[in-house]
């Protein structure tokens, strides 16, 4: 038994240190509320989630993580034409939102996006071709293939016809089937090639 000089006990305010430190003083577990300024910048990235996913076409939202209730509500609020009446339903998808993942939302939206752009790269990797094969003719046609592993007849076909086209309604129309044929084979392929691809075989 330890006391003090004067006969008082020793006081270790025991329950106050576990309190402010936890257990053998490894720091607590916070149960504070997330401040207000906190929750304003929470509501409002659910917000810009929520705007994101009406801005989508119905195919691409049926791929998202969204349960019955959100995807209804972002597929009504699509077609809704009053002012008023959208504004209710970005706030009905506001609240339905607190309870989606919106981490799983954000990856699919993220992995839409890649998908896009590596839609539109192949889109310009398609003209670059168009315009090589329109300019070089059958010369581009067979650089096309050596870098596709391809062989097109159709390709070949429509790079012969170029060559005797006597007007330039013909070559645009020629054009349009080239650009159609190369842009079908470099989506089809394992590693489709990019406009990078391309410039380097111009160089």
């Amino acid at each position: 038994m330890i006391l003090f000089s004067d006969g008082r006990w020793p006081s270790f305010h025991y329950s106050t240190h576990v309190a402010a430190t936890g257990p053998r003083g490894f720091g607590r577990v916070s149960d504070a509320k997330p401040s207000k300024s906190a929750r304003k910048r929470q509501h409002l990235a659910l917000q810009e989630l929520g705007e994101a996913l009406i801005r989508l076409g119905r195919a691409d939202l049926e791929t998202m993580p969204l349960d019955d209730s959100l995807l209804e509500a972002v597929i009504d609020a699509g077609s809704i034409q009053s002012h008023s009446a959208l504004r209710r339903q970005r706030q009905l998808i506001g609240k339905l939102m607190r309870d989606a993942d919106a981490d799983a939302i954000r990856a699919s939206l993220a992995a839409l996006g890649q998908a896009d752009r590596n839609a539109t790269g192949l889109f310009h990797s398609a003209e670059r071709w168009r315009d090589r094969i329109l300019a070089e003719g059958i010369r581009a046609v067979a650089e096309f293939s050596n870098q596709t592993g391809t062989r097109s007849t159709e390709l070949a076909r429509l790079a012969t016809e170029l060559a005797s086209a006597n007007s330039e309604f013909r070559r645009r129309s020629i054009g349009r089937r080239i650009f159609r044929e190369v842009h079908a084979i470099i989506t089809s392929l394992p590693q489709p090639i990019t406009s990078s691809d391309t410039n380097q075989a111009t160089e």
